[in-house]
């Protein structure tokens, strides 16, 4: 197709010259018409190259290789070659390598991804002399005829002067306070610094560049002595932002620690040495009394706190503290209150188990979620205090991690206090039993006539977090007015404010045909737009003086009835609950009460009235017949 497009060009041409001219001998100054171009910038005879100055060329035929030349004044000077062609789509993909003067290659580089196409080679020149680039196809199976591919050399005078720092064994070394600037000019650059710090110090990295990431996106590496042991990183932010000032805790013993600069991702394809960065390292004193003698950072050398308030500092960007608390003749409560004022530091901890890993309540907690973590979101500046109580049902030392939120804020200036205790649990009920029947305490009636039981008041406390208490009451079931419907009277009351949303449900014995009351059964219920009046109230307005039931003042009114013919004879329970399970009140005047009223029929006139009259008896508040009162 080639030669049969040359002829064709050359045709027109002579057609042309005949028709304007009485010439009739034609000159063919040019390569012999064989249909094949001439190729051109060979190993026998590379084409030279002038720095700053583009060239073009063609890969063909298959299997062409393009060798280029150009000089290098002196050594340590930046070479940088670009490949590049204007073709939507080619044949061929284009490969570029750079040979030093003694032969050896110094860069290879292709084009791996489709339109068109740009190779970069940036490296430092190892010493004067006559340098080549080699152009060919990937594989060197293709060719182009179409379309040329240009390139151009440019020898540029390194403009770091920390270089070279390319290792460990050259790293630069840096003076506390004093900024140092450098770039990343090369392909495959890495820049290495280091610096003596003294003990009980904290290296504080502050590291800027102009405007957001070019070619080139920064990454600092800090690392121990040895140079193999990676303590902390970070990745310059991708917007235009400042990148945000570090700490770094490093221990406690004196010594020198190296820190490394390169381009993100560490591929050696990006360089850009007009885009300097400065960096400034400096020793900040540790201000955290338990990381100075000896840091607390894991829970093998956890700080041990035997209920005292304990004083801390997030001083650094990652700091962790472990706090340790010995639990003996279990199951205990374990508390936890951490407070911090206004700071950048978003507060939180974790309790964990015997293990310093597993959250204390991941195992028993699993259905209705563990809640051993605490934090503030990120982005709160003010005063906080965060609380928490957990069991533990082991002896053996407990752990507590404090830490900032998200791991990238510090501050030296604003401490947090830690305390840690072993209260004892003020529910005089509480068993620390499954949350299930099994562990309902029974409560007793406290009188009974031939028309209503009532149960004496019952108190109790929410003691820690996931708490559930039961109680479990026999309704007489077998024989004359106590064989049918009972309508129930709860009352329940809590004396004042609390951090506890007290929640009740009740339930029948698990085998009876309908165990769970449903949504007649809960004493308290989360607020709607059409509940003026719910029993669930913000933290710390948690005081309830309510009843539930066929009563006249009962506030909201439920109508609740027991039907035998869904709950069978036998016991009922009442489960009492924090509405989100999260909170927990230990204090005095923390406590709930409660009491229940039965009277052996649900026909009783008033606000109830007709309540259970569909057929599936669950208060649709319908007079259809069927009612579910009084049936055999």
């Amino acid at each position: 197709m080639r030669s049969k497009i040359l002829a064709s060009l050359t045709l027109s041409f002579a057609l042309g010259a005949s028709a304007c001219s009485s010439d009739t001998v034609a000159t063919d100054v040019g390569f012999p018409d064989t249909g094949v171009l001439p190729d051109t910038c060979t190993d026998s005879e590379p084409c030279p190259l002038t720095p700053g100055t583009m060239s073009a060329e063609k890969i063909t035929p298959v299997g062409d290789t393009d060798r280029f030349t150009f000089n290098v004044a002196s050594a340590s000077q930046i070479i940088n070659v670009v490949v590049s062609n204007d073709a939507a789509f080619s044949p061929i993909r284009l490969e570029v390598v750079l040979f030093g003067p003694d032969g050896a290659s110094l860069g290879n580089q292709r084009f791996q991804m489709n339109g068109r196409q740009r190779v970069e080679l940036q490296v430092v020149a190892p010493a004067a002399g006559a340098y080549a680039v080699v152009v060919r196809d990937v594989g060197n199976d293709g060719a182009d005829n179409s379309n040329p591919y240009f390139v151009v050399v440019n020898v540029i005078s390194e403009t770091d002067n920390n270089e070279p720092n390319e290792t460990l064994a050259t790293a630069k070394p840096l003076t506390p306070g004093t900024p140092i600037t450098g770039n990343i000019g090369f392909q495959a650059d890495l820049d290495w610094f280091e610096i003596a710090v003294t003990a009980n110090s904290l290296l504080q990295i502050e590291v800027s560049a102009p405007g957001a990431p070019t070619v080139v996106r920064l990454k600092w590496e800090l690392y121990d002595e040895t140079g193999n042991t990676r303590i902390a990183e970070s990745l310059e932010p991708v917007e235009d932002v400042a990148w945000p000032l570090e700490n770094r805790a490093v221990g406690n013993t004196a010594g020198t620690y190296h820190l490394k600069i390169f381009d993100y991702p560490d591929d050696g394809m990006a360089a850009d040495p007009s885009r300097p960065y400065t960096l400034t390292v400096r020793l900040v004193p540790e201000v955290d009394v338990q990381d100075l003698a000896a840091p607390n950072e894991t829970f093998a050398t956890a700080t041990l706190v035997t209920g005292q308030q304990v004083t801390g500092y997030i001083a650094a960007t990652s700091d962790v503290d472990f706090y340790k608390i010995t639990v003996r003749n279990p199951p205990r409560i374990i508390r936890v209150v951490s407070s911090m004022g206004a700071s950048d530091v978003d507060l939180s901890f974790t309790v964990l188990s015997r293990d310093g890993e597993t959250p204390i309540c991941e195992t028993e907690d699993e259905d209705v979620g563990c809640r051993a973590f605490r934090f503030v979101p990120d982005g709160t500046g003010s005063a906080t205090t965060l609380t928490t109580a957990h069991v533990a049902r082991n002896n053996g030392d407990y752990y507590v991690m404090v830490r900032d939120f998200q791991d990238n804020d510090f501050d030296t200036t604003t401490p947090y206090t830690v305390t840690i205790d072993l209260p004892n649990d003020p529910d005089t009920n509480e068993n620390y039993g499954p949350r299930d029947r099994s562990s309902a305490v029974p409560i007793a009636a406290s009188s009974s006539t031939a028309g209503q039981i009532q149960w004496p008041w019952v108190t109790g406390f929410l003691s820690y977090v996931n708490d559930e208490d039961w109680y479990s009451f026999q309704v007489p079931g077998a024989g004359g007015v106590w064989n049918g419907d009972w309508m129930v009277n709860l009352e329940i009351q809590v004396p004042g404010p609390t951090p506890v949303e007290t929640k009740t449900w009740l339930f029948a014995s698990q085998n009876a045909p309908y165990p769970n009351y449903g949504s007649k059964g809960y004493a308290c219920r989360e607020a709607t737009p059409q509940d003026p009046t719910p029993c669930q109230y913000p933290d710390g307005q948690n005081g309830i003086n309510a009843k539930h039931g066929e009563c006249a003042d009962c506030n909201p009114m439920e109508c609740f009835a027991l039907f035998r013919e869904q709950t069978n004879s036998g016991a009922h329970y009442i489960r009492m609950v924090d509405l989100d399970r999260d909170d927990f009140d230990l204090a005095p005047g923390g406590q709930y009460r409660f009491r229940l009223t039965v009277t052996p029929n649900c026909t009783l006139p008033g606000m109830c009235e007709g309540e259970f009259g569909a057929p599936q008896c669950m208060g649709s508040s319908s007079s259809l017949p069927n009612d579910c009162c009084g049936r055999p």
